[in-house]
């Protein structure tokens, strides 16, 4: 039964799909809004399948989705709603190298969601959720430094991140997402500082990649509010 509901829903991406397929190839004008429909069915699609276990066919339909963001942001590149959905859709890559230890590619797909979430925060800096999303990519980004033995590159980033999440749990005390994301940098810097030089114990490994789970649950569910918005 199981089988059947996950085919039929495979089914209705790839009919979705198909309904924006012939401006895939190129977008001018109005077809900028078609084209981000079609980007965000790709990343529903990820999404899914990445919730189904399926991560190979996630990354594949992530990656689609990311060049039909980039090519609309290429014609629109300062409207800030692409930029984040873009952001979130190379985050979702970066967690899915990340697990499967492909580091430089992670830390890729997480630096450009990082440069298009900064570009959204600088555009809209009261927009807490945004400068959220900010916090947890850096923080991703803190742990692909810290498995690839660059503990000074991580301290800062986990410092950053940090100072992101302390600043939104300030102004919004009673965000239990903004408190568990704050715990969770408080965590990675004390967990970096009790390590040596170049230590990176098993322990150490198996707390990050809990942490990691954590960060792509937290960023399931904003995908999930972000793609919402999409027709």
């Amino acid at each position: 039964m199981n089988d059947d509901i996950s085919g039929f829903q495979r089914s209705c991406f790839r009919d979705r799909i198909f309904e924006f397929s012939e401006i895939r190839e190129g977008a001018n004008g109005g077809d900028f809004d078609r084209l981000s429909k079609l980007a965000g069915v790709w990343s529903e699609f990820a999404s899914f399948e990445r919730q189904q276990g399926n991560n190979d066919q996630a990354r594949s339909h992530s990656q689609t989705a990311i060049k039909v963001w980039e090519r609309v942001l290429m014609g629109d590149p300062d409207n800030v709603e692409y930029c984040r959905k873009c952001a979130t859709d190379h985050h979702n890559l970066g967690t899915l190298f990340l697990e499967n230890n492909e580091f430089n590619q992670a830390e890729v797909s997480l630096q450009r969601a990082v440069e298009l979430l900064e570009k959204v925060t600088t555009d809209k800096p009261d927009d807490q959720t945004v400068c959220h999303e900010l916090s947890q990519t850096i923080s991703d980004l803190g742990i692909v430094a810290v498995l690839t033995n660059r503990r000074e590159l991580a301290a800062e980033r986990f410092d950053r991140a940090k100072a992101i999440c302390e600043r939104l749990v300030k102004e919004n005390p009673t965000n239990q997402n903004f408190q568990d994301a704050y715990k969770k940098s408080q965590l990675l810097v004390r967990q970096l500082e009790g390590q040596g030089p170049r230590s990176r114990t098993p322990q150490s490994c198996a707390l990050l990649l809990i942490l990691i789970g954590v960060v792509v649950t937290l960023m399931c569910a904003v995908a999930t509010n972000v793609l919402a918005s999409i027709d």
